[in-house]
Parts: structure tokens; C-alpha cells; sequence
């Protein structure tokens, strides 16, 4: 059990807190903590498993989704002070990604950590203090993980990893050198769904928000089917060891998720506790966030069924053409990582690809998704621009080297 430097505090609420660690303890955790880079592939239950990491005891995970590898940046521009870095960038804490329209979970996770913020300075500043000898990138996430371990009242001397979900496909490849520097064994996990009903899940989405046009499906099948799985064949190519590299596929979790959370457990080297097998931020439940807007149990059997293969052509599925659009785009990377297609409606060639995205991009919407701004905002409501990207993205497949992924799924983990 880590040595403590005082006995208990109380926070403004009374309820006790674990006063700070010794420095040698500090010193112990840094030199022994890894990283778990989680990186989407699609729609593919990124949040939960974050959500699942969240207070198990050899894992520090923050409430922060979509975080971004460059911290180190904005806690310079702070001036490396935690207190600046907090307030300027609040959704560190705050937990808004996982709490979304969910007020009354968004009002408990903000006053959980006001009520601790006190102590998660102190923590943080003690460790800074620490480490000053460390490398700047990873003397930041050690002194944030032993900050957050504290407010969590987690031992130090159980802590094995730090969790990093990084929601950019488009940089993770570019990361990965940096991250390497500083956390050399990190273990990547790369959540994923067959790529034809991540698409549909796109779209699911976008018709409940208001969004669903043919350029926001081709955006989405283009960026989250096809980009992120190139960008992650370029991260496997980076690791030394491709055993670091594993996906957790979304359909088989709901099927078996004791067997599927035990691999994953094996293979990350930490114990199956009964945490990794609720989902929750700083302890309080959450109920997902499915695209139809349904709360979620952490696993439902019914979720392991493909949706898309049955509905294409019904209202609540894909259009034909949309389907065939989909499959042809994604063809690589159902065959490389191992995902059949158990729908009977006739696939196209390239032409009839090409085709599809000509004859039915709308070539100018009003509407743009929430996350557009300046300039961009402009020349995404223009279906020319998506079209470019396109045609861009076969270009970097074509350049680009297909590598074989399915034997790296968890759930055909031969190890496990």
C-alpha cells in the first residue's frame, strides 16, 4: 500500500479524501505506468470501452473523451500551471462527452470534481515537482494519472496503465512516433464493427439529429469505414511488436462479454475485476450513447446482430445504392479484417461506385455536423468537396499496403 505524506483531508463536502503520496511512490507508479491507446474505427463503442476501464484499480481513466496526444501543448501555453491548464480546458473534467443530453449526470460529474479539484491540484503539482527529470510528454500524463488516482482514491502501487483515447483517425498515425518516445510499451485498442454497419449507424444518427443526406453518409463511410482503417494499418506498421495491437470488435463484445473482457484482460496483463464489466464515469453509470438515442445496458445480446444485411432497402436500413457504395468502398478491409457480408442484394464495380457518388451527391446543403468550423463549415455543405476527398482516399488506397488484421481481433485471439 502506498505511503501517504499526511493523514486524511475532507473535501468541501465532508466527504474524506486520501491525502497526497510520497514522492518515492510517485517515482515507483511513473516508472511503471503504460499506456492504452484506445482508437476508434467507426461507430464502434469507443465510449464504452473507456466507460469499462473506469474504475478499475490498475487503470487510471479520465473522464475526457476524444482527448488529444498533444496536452503538452496546451499546458506550455498555460504556462504549465494545472490551474490555468483546468480552467482553460474544462472538458478534461467535466465529463461532457459522456454525458451529452443527460443533464442531470453532466450536474454530477461537474460537482464530483469541484469538490475535488483542491486536492487534484495539489496532487498534480507534488508530482509535476516529482518528475521534473522526465521527459516533458510523459511527466504531463504521469502527473495528470497520479492526480486523477488520488481524487479517485486509487493505490498507486496497483497502477499499471494510463487510458488515452484518441478519437482522430486522421492523426494517430502521425502521434504514434511521439507516443512511442514516451510510453514505448504501449498497448493499442482499436475498437471496431463490421465497417458496412458502422456506416448505417452513421446514418441512423444523422436521421435523428436532422443531419441524413448522401454527402454526410459518404463523409462517414469515407472518414470512419475507410480512412481510420488505413490510418490503423499504418499504426500497426510503427509497433515493433504487433502483439501491442489488438481489436475489439463491438457485435462479438455484446455477444460474450465475460469471454471477450477476460481476453482483454490477459492480454493487457490485469486482473478480470467486476469493474471492467460496468460501464461508468467516476462511478456513475452511464447508459451509452446509440444512435437511435435508446439508453443501453453496458452489453445487450440483441446488440450482436448485424442490423444492416436485413433492412437494406426498408426505411430504417440503407438504400440499395447506399449499400453498394458502402461495399465496395470498404471491400479491403472486410477481407483483411475478417468480416463476411451475409447480404443478398448484388454488389458493383467501380464504375457503378463512381456512379453512385456522382449521380447522387447533393452538390450544396445548408447543414453541417455540430464539430465544422470556419472555412471548412462552408466547404462541407459543398457535396464538390466530399467528391475530391473521395476520390483522394481511393488514390491513398491504391498508394497504401493492405495488411492482415483479423488474426489481431480479441475474439480470435489464439492466445487468450
Amino acid at each position: 500500500m502506498s505511503s501517504l505524506t499526511s493523514d486524511k483531508t475532507a473535501s468541501p463536502d465532508g466527504t474524506a479524501m486520501d491525502a497526497l503520496p510520497a514522492r518515492a511512490d510517485i517515482r515507483d507508479a511513473a516508472d511503471r505506468l503504460n499506456l492504452i491507446v484506445i482508437s476508434p474505427l467507426g461507430r464502434s463503442g469507443s465510449f464504452l470501452i473507456q466507460s469499462l476501464f473506469d474504475g478499475h484499480p490498475e487503470v487510471v481513466c479520465f473522464s475526457e473523451v476524444a482527448q488529444h496526444w498533444h496536452h503538452a501543448d496546451s499546458f506550455r501555453a498555460a504556462g504549465q500551471d494545472i490551474s490555468a491548464w483546468l480552467d482553460a480546458h474544462p472538458e478534461f473534467h467535466d465529463g461532457r462527452s459522456f454525458a451529452g443530453e443527460d443533464a442531470s449526470m453532466a450536474d454530477a460529474l461537474a460537482t464530483w470534481f469541484r469538490q475535488r479539484r483542491p486536492q487534484f491540484e495539489d496532487a498534480f503539482r507534488l508530482a509535476w515537482e516529482t518528475l521534473n527529470d522526465s521527459a516533458e510528454e510523459r511527466r504531463l500524463y504521469v502527473s495528470l494519472a497520479v492526480a486523477w488516482a488520488v481524487v479517485r482514491g486509487q493505490d498507486l502501487d496497483r497502477l499499471r496503465y494510463v487510458v488515452l483515447q484518441h478519437h482522430n483517425n486522421r492523426a494517430i498515425a502521425g502521434d504514434m512516433p511521439a507516443i512511442l518516445r514516451a510510453f514505448p510499451e504501449t498497448r493499442i485498442l482499436a475498437t471496431c464493427r463490421h465497417p458496412i454497419e458502422s456506416g448505417l449507424s452513421f446514418l441512423t444518427l444523422d436521421r435523428r439529429t436532422g443531419h441524413a443526406s448522401f454527402r454526410n453518409y459518404c463523409r462517414n463511410v469515407r472518414g470512419w469505414s475507410v480512412t481510420c482503417w488505413r490510418n490503423m494499418e499504418a499504426v500497426a506498421a510503427q509497433l515493433s511488436d504487433e502483439s501491442r495491437l489488438r481489436l475489439l470488435d463491438l457485435n462479438t463484445l455484446h455477444e460474450d462479454p465475460d469471454g471477450i473482457l477476460r481476453r482483454l484482460a490477459l492480454w493487457l496483463g490485469i486482473s478480470d475485476d467486476p469493474a471492467l464489466h460496468a460501464s461508468s464515469v467516476c462511478d456513475i453509470p452511464w447508459l451509452g450513447n446509440s444512435a437511435d438515442g435508446a439508453p443501453i445496458p453496458t452489453f445487450e445480446h440483441k446488440r450482436a446482430a448485424l442490423i444492416y444485411p436485413a433492412t437494406i432497402g426498408t426505411q430504417k436500413g440503407l438504400s440499395r445504392n447506399e449499400y453498394r457504395f458502402a461495399e465496395w468502398f470498404t471491400r479491403p478491409f472486410l477481407r483483411s479484417a475478417g468480416y463476411a457480408d451475409p447480404a443478398t442484394v448484388g454488389t458493383t464495380s467501380l464504375a457503378g461506385f463512381l456512379w453512385i457518388l456522382i449521380s447522387h451527391m447533393e452538390w450544396f446543403r445548408a447543414d453541417t455536423i455540430a464539430h465544422d468550423r470556419g472555412l471548412k463549415r462552408f466547404a462541407r455543405r459543398l457535396g464538390l468537396v466530399e467528391t475530391a476527398l473521395v476520390l483522394k482516399e481511393l488514390l491513398a488506397l491504391r498508394r497504401s499496403v493492405r495488411r492482415p488484421l483479423a488474426h489481431l481481433r480479441l475474439d480470435r485471439d489464439p492466445a487468450a
